[in-house]
């Protein structure tokens, strides 16, 4: 059996070797006959170029030109005649609004062959290849594509002609326009009116290419290759003229399994008609490529082509122009997902191919807002616990959770109006009106013709995603919740006089933007920011200008030059950045100074502060001994020592002298230190991402006392504005007048309120807000370590883990999985040697009653410590131990679940 499966094995791997030298020979041998008759075409050449001269020396200019271009084609189809091309009911005739193009010289029944061409006419990349056998594509550098070298053999083939040589390809070259104003030829003129398109970006990368092909043939292809190439100059304008030939004229090919984009001479010439019905038959037996016409076409008819489904920006791109009213337009929505920056990159991109979605979806006028679309969005928007539901429920692709639903279309909504705002031109009723004048010529015509749906399919699907996120927060009573809070920090406690004092200054300086915002009082008499009036969704609600944030730049001006040199550090660096103490240290720096400066001009701004954030680093050392076990216990103690060592730093850095206030000298105390560093890590907006804004060099914190307070649903959208450098806040949902303004602190778990920011809240809704609680897992040191942390780091599982109150984090199941694998088995080295970098599901039996087991006592354990935490004495005058007990109820109310999900594995 072996001996006959090795048999048919060489028969098979000798007959693919003959069919590959059968292709191989057949390309030669076209090319043997090409060139053979390239000294006859020559001759024929010369003689009818003297008897075009005669006949044109008497006709007028504009006769000459037409008699010109006719003799052109008769020419060609001369020398597609004698190549073997067959065309018997087909010629070459203008057509009004068309120019050229194929008619039919008699009538071409449903089924008829209208052209057949030799399959070693057709110029595409193995025909090249077989010209210029010594070429290879990895003498390229990347930044070209795998179609560079037919670019250059058409472009190379041009300059001949253009010298006065003549070629076998040169009737073919004479007969192709002279101008094909696609996109990527237009002027800058044209190509700015295309601003913010995908074609505008397509462009932009298309000549980059080509300007890139063009310069390594003038640096390396025609030095290495003087025999090919002599001294054609390789011009980047006929790179660009053929490139935009051969994808207006390039047909799908099959050649030996594969599509080859190739040119298939006179078939270029059809012209596009999205009715037409036309085969495309790729026979390697019989030598041939043919168009076969499946509905008649009458005498003297044109007889079309169907470039197939094809959007407005696939027609203008590759043919320049567009179809009016075209059913088949779409806009490409292209979704980021990078391995660097998504630590959960592995499980997402798996979950991704499993269901065969990709990170490019279509808009289109019948479906808004694709099924693909908000799958994608969903799965790239979940978080860990999120993902566990999608890999239990592959098959499903319907909501998975409260927070991940609105996320996701809240952020499809942003995406879709950001795309329409980059837009050039958004009006597209005027852009229509334009095109109904018909006072618009071309490419202008299509140019506005195509950004105008461009614009009305963005507007669509925005329009669709506002509706579905509207349908989904009337239905889902979470997104309405108003967290109730727990943030002893009195705000503006000298009264509402110094409340409405900051609102005065704030609309004057156009911070509360038409004064539709402003701080109020809830009904326990605590400030909140409320809109005063109706603001629709994507409206700006905030706007801080440039002068009023407070960054090291607006805050550096107002201190002396001597005290500026020290923060930038005895090296003599000229940014506050670079300096020794760090850019969090500068700022904390500056801002208690200028606090203390009673001409400040955010002394509003200072006024509305509270004169201490009850963060568990100022928690009462009884209150914080109440929590020990917890993560806020332990990251309390780090942050106390954290600030104690920056402080220290400042001491050794700045000197006392150039921070005294009045007469008398002094430093930064300890409480002052903690209370401004905690000011500027609650004020500098999380979801701000900008270039002009590095929040880890370059922190900018915002002049608002209260920040808006968390909610895990709603959040702000903030940008720069590049005129003036503002930034600026709009609001993701619809607000009435007395709605609170709510937003995102960048992070959903209590201990980060607790520890960050003093505040804290419970979720009393049917939906709770999913709470998660730090876990250090331990890897055992015995003979086996070395090969448990290798395993971790395979898999990027690591020891840092967490419980939540939504199920068990299948990392955490994992890792334990690794930790407890048995030595007297080899299962560590088998998960080492395997090519899966998915982390284990399963190892055994035992591997997973021993880590319910493991898990069971580590919940079990906590469980009872906490128990055993008890308020102190004298909690009931606290203003902090409300704090605490909430977060104590929270660490329980997790390990309770986490027990609970543990029963069920």
């Amino acid at each position: 059996m072996a001996q006959a499966q090795q048999q048919q094995r060489g028969a098979t791997a000798v007959q693919s070797h003959a069919q590959a030298q059968a292709q191989q020979q057949a390309l030669q041998q076209a090319l043997q006959i090409h060139y053979q008759a390239q000294a006859q075409a020559q001759a024929q050449a010369q003689a009818q170029a003297q008897a075009q001269a005669q006949a044109q020396a008497q006709a007028p200019a504009a006769v000459r030109g037409e008699v010109a271009t006719e003799q052109r084609f008769a020419t060609f189809q001369d020398w597609l005649r004698r190549g073997g091309v067959e065309f018997p009911k087909v010629t070459v005739m203008r057509f009004e609004g068309y120019g050229y193009g194929l008619g039919a010289t008699a009538t071409i029944e449903d089924g008829d062959i209208a052209l057949r061409v030799p399959l070693g006419m057709l110029l595409n990349e193995r025909l090249v290849a077989a010209a210029w056998p010594t070429v290879h594509m990895d003498e390229l550098s990347p930044a070209v594509d795998r179609w560079a070298f037919v670019y250059l053999f058409v472009a190379l083939q041009r300059e001949r002609m253009q010298r006065g040589e003549v070629t076998f390809w040169t009737p073919y070259i004479d007969a192709l326009p002279p101008v094909v104003h696609s996109p990527v030829s237009y002027t800058d003129e044209e190509l700015v009116q295309l601003s913010g398109t995908n074609v505008h970006e397509s462009v932009l990368s298309i000549r980059a290419k080509l300007r890139s092909l063009a310069d390594q043939y003038a640096s390396h292809l025609k030095v290495a290759h003087p025999d090919y190439f002599d001294t054609l100059p390789g011009k980047y304008e006929n790179l660009v003229w053929a490139y935009e030939i051969f994808w207006s004229r390039a047909f799908a090919v099959i050649l030996g399994g594969e599509e080859i984009a190739s040119l298939v001479p006179l078939g270029g010439m059809l012209n596009h008609d999205q009715f037409a019905k036309v085969t495309y038959i790729s026979n390697e037996k019989t030598g041939f490529f043919a168009l076969q016409v499946n509905n008649t076409v009458q005498q003297g008819c044109q007889f079309f082509n169907n470039y197939r489904h094809r959007s407005n920006e696939k027609l203008l791109l590759n043919y320049g122009f567009t179809c009016d009213d075209n059913p088949l337009d779409s806009y490409t929505v292209k979704i980021g997902l990078h391995k660097d920056a998504d630590p959960l990159y592995d499980q997402k991109r798996e979950l991704l191919d499993a269901a065969n979605l990709t990170l490019e979806h279509y808009i289109t006028r019948q479906d808004p807002v694709p099924a693909s679309l908000l799958h994608t969005m969903r799965i790239l928007n979940s978080n860990e616990d999120e993902l566990y539901f999608w890999n239990a429920n592959r098959a499903t692709d319907e909501p998975v959770s409260v927070r991940n639903e609105v996320t996701t279309l809240t952020l499809l909504k942003d995406l879709l109006m950001r795309q329409l705002h980059k837009l050039a031109f958004q009006d597209f009723g005027a852009d229509l009106a334009l095109i109904r004048s018909g006072k618009l010529g071309d490419p202008m015509r299509h140019i506005v013709a195509y950004r105008a749906g461009q614009a009305q399919l963005l507007a669509d699907a925005s329009r669709e995603a506002v509706r579905r996120l509207a349908e989904y927060e009337k239905m889902s009573p979470a997104v309405h919740l108003r967290p109730r809070y727990f943030q002893p920090a009195r705000y503006f406690a000298s009264g509402t006089q110094a409340m409405e004092q900051y609102n005065a200054w704030a609309r004057d300086v156009g911070i509360f933007v038409g004064g539709n915002v402003a701080y109020s009082l809830d009904a326990d008499g605590l400030p909140y920011l409320a809109a005063t009036a109706p603001i629709q969704a994507g409206d700006v609600v905030l706007r801080f200008p440039q002068q009023q944030l407070l960054g090291m730049e607006n805050l550096s001006a107002r201190v002396s030059y001597e005290l500026r040199q020290w923060l930038c550090s005895a090296r003599g660096h000229r940014h506050l950045s670079q300096c020794a103490i760090g850019s969090e240290g500068c700022l904390v720096v500056l801002l208690w100074r200028e606090s203390k400066r009673t001409d400040s001009p955010w002394k509003h701004f200072f006024q509305g502060l509270p004169t201490d954030f009850k963060t568990a680093v100022t928690f009462p050392d009884e209150e914080l001994e109440c929590l020990e076990g917890t993560y806020v216990y332990e990251e309390a103690l780090n942050l106390r020592n954290q600030y104690a060592e920056e402080l220290a730093d400042i001491g050794s850095v700045i000197p006392s002298r150039l921070l005294s206030q009045g007469a008398s000298p002094r430093t930064i105390t300890p409480d002052e230190y903690t209370f401004f560093k905690t000011l500027v890590q609650t004020h500098v907006p999380a979801n701000l991402v900008d270039p002009a804004y590095d929040q880890q060099e370059n922190p900018v914190m915002l002049p608002l006392p209260l920040m808006p307070r968390h909610h895990p649903y709603i959040k702000l959208s903030y940008s720069v504005d590049p005129a003036d450098g503002a930034v600026i806040a709009r609001t993701r949902v619809a607000l009435r007048h007395g709605d609170e303004v709510y937003d995102g602190w960048g992070s959903d778990q209590t201990h980060d309120h607790v520890l960050y920011a003093g505040a804290c809240f419970s979720n009393e809704t049917p939906n709770p807000i999913p709470a998660t609680l730090p876990l250090e897992l331990q890897v055992p040191e015995d003979g086996l370590y070395d090969l448990r942390v290798r395993c971790l780091d395979k898999f990027a599982l690591g020891t840092d883990h967490f419980l939540s109150t939504t199920c068990l984090a299948p990392s955490l199941l994992s890792a334990l999985r690794v930790l407890l694998c048995d030595d007297s088995t080899t299962e560590l080295q088998d998960l080492l040697a395997s090519d899966s970098t998915t982390p284990p599901g399963y190892i055994s039996t035992e591997n997973e009653a021993a880590v319910r087991e493991n898990l069971r006592q580590l919940i079990d354990g906590l469980s009872t410590q906490m128990q055993q935490l008890q308020a102190p004495a004298g909690h009931a005058a606290s203003s902090t131990w409300p704090l605490c007990a909430v977060y104590l109820d929270t660490v329980r109310a997790i390990l309770a679940a986490s027990a609970a999900f543990c029963k069920r594995l």
